[in-house]
């Protein structure tokens, strides 16, 4: 079941999205998180640090369905809330993704970056998109499995589609490896990909290193 609580704050947002340019492409933000009361403070701090630290669009997905604390007063700055928490994270994340795009103006973009909520990452201002390129990922990766704290990609429509094929509903809550996480689908859109490109390593302010369900806090994205 993918509940009906979905509540759309980005008209303003859309209003905002800057003009194509092949110099300055515009992008959108996507920062995911699950909103449970004892990440708030943690969200509310990143979330901050974003709307202070970028002119781009930002879309927060919550998939909790629980509302943030965070004041929407930046007019670049737009919430949706779903509650998938009776899917795992990988196909309610997945669900939420789909769902965004299908509530925005999808041509006003050139192309889409999406964050795990966690992260603030200050070297993300001098990333530039390379012209050619339909999918940016973490160079952590193997050949079963690509890191999804940090993409991007230029092709909505295959992105879109592969996001409503792919069985993440089979993924169970407790492996992040297993054959149908957010990790292994990545590998497998990346190796369908026309061009796929690698974002250099970001470091991570100490401050908004977090602990993670499986392995150490990551430095760097």
């Amino acid at each position: 079941m993918f509940d009906g609580c979905f509540m759309c704050e980005g008209r303003k947002m859309e209003k905002n999205a800057r003009k194509k340019d092949k110099k300055n492409p515009s992008l959108l933000i996507i920062l995911t998180t699950y909103n449970l009361k004892v990440r708030q403070v943690m969200y509310d701090s990143v979330i901050r640090w974003w709307t202070n630290n970028t002119l781009f669009p930002i879309a927060v997905i919550d998939s909790s369905g629980r509302r943030f604390t965070t004041a929407n007063n930046n007019e670049n700055l737009s919430f949706y809330h779903f509650n998938t928490s009776r899917m795992g994270s990988s196909e309610g994340e997945a669900k939420s993704l789909r769902r965004v795009f299908e509530s925005i103006n999808v041509s006003n973009y050139d192309a889409f970056v999406k964050v795990t909520g966690k992260y603030a990452l200050p070297q993300f201002g001098q990333f530039h998109w390379r012209v050619g390129c339909d999918l940016y990922v973490q160079q952590t990766f193997s050949s079963r499995w690509q890191s999804s704290e940090l993409f991007g990609w230029s092709n909505f429509g295959a992105l879109y589609e592969s996001l409503g094929e792919f069985p993440f509903h089979k993924c169970s809550r407790s492996c992040w490896k297993c054959a149908t996480c957010m990790e292994n689908f990545l590998a497998k859109y990346k190796s369908k990909t026309k061009s796929s490109c690698l974002f250099n390593k970001m470091r991570i302010p100490e401050r908004y290193r977090t602990s993670r369900t499986h392995g150490p806090a990551l430095t760097y994205l």
